[in-house]
């Protein structure tokens, strides 16, 4: 046959090609699929038995592998290029006709966006020994306290896991267990009257932000660690 004509660095300018490999059952099933939904365009005919649809350029008709379908790609944005099988002799199909390539097709070409990323996950991917030894440095803290010291105490752990909760990085239900968990160095009643106390003042202050979290970890703290 020679020398194959190809066509490179127009396809942006003058038009956008899907490459069927028809010789494929992949490519011939989206194309059975789809061919009520290809409007009449200009159509080549090439030397393995496919076919190059043409259609007007299109922005977001870049050169793809495989991403509409198994051996079906594009040509069009970018460094890509297709054969001009016309010049060696093959059939042309509504030769006069170039349509607009369907949108559903540019949808299909379209990157995924990624979901957004919620603020758990994110904070998910906190260095897990980080998260760990803040955690002990708290459930340490509550552990340790002093008489005199107590309640506030008991009122910088529960705004520490309360800001954890807050921020994602344990569950409510975890934080609140953790809390009580110190409950088993020390007395379970005065770690309770401790959090009701720090709940009145906060209450007293205007903070509602960490009450709910206060009131509940006094409450199981009463009833003593389970």
């Amino acid at each position: 046959m020679g020398v194959l004509v190809r066509v490179t660095g127009i396809p942006a300018e003058k038009f956008c090609a899907v490459d069927v490999d028809l010789q494929h059952a992949e490519a011939r099933a989206w194309l059975d699929q789809h061919r009520n939904k290809i409007p009449v365009t200009r159509i080549h005919r090439t030397q393995r038995g496919g076919v190059h649809l043409l259609f007007r350029p299109h922005a977001e008709v870049g050169c793809s592998v495989g991403i509409l379908a198994p051996h079906v790609d594009t040509r069009g944005q970018g460094k890509g290029y297709v054969i001009w099988w016309p010049a060696h002799g093959f059939e042309v199909l509504h030769r006069e006709v170039i349509a607009v390539v369907p949108e559903w097709i540019v949808t299909a070409l379209r990157p995924a966006k990624p979901e957004p990323m919620s603020r758990a996950t994110s904070l998910k991917r906190l260095s897990d020994t980080f998260v760990t030894a803040r955690l002990a440095g708290i459930i340490s803290r509550a552990a340790s306290a002093q008489e005199g010291e107590r309640n506030s105490i008991a009122f910088w752990c529960g705004c520490r896991l309360a800001e954890m909760v807050r921020d994602q990085m344990i569950g409510r239900e975890e934080a609140i267990a953790l809390l009580i968990e110190a409950a088993v160095h020390r007395d379970a009643a005065d770690l309770a009257r401790g959090l009701k106390t720090s709940q009145r003042d906060r209450q007293g202050r205007g903070e509602s932000l960490l009450l709910p979290f206060l009131a509940e970890a006094a409450h199981r703290a009463a009833d003593g660690p389970g």
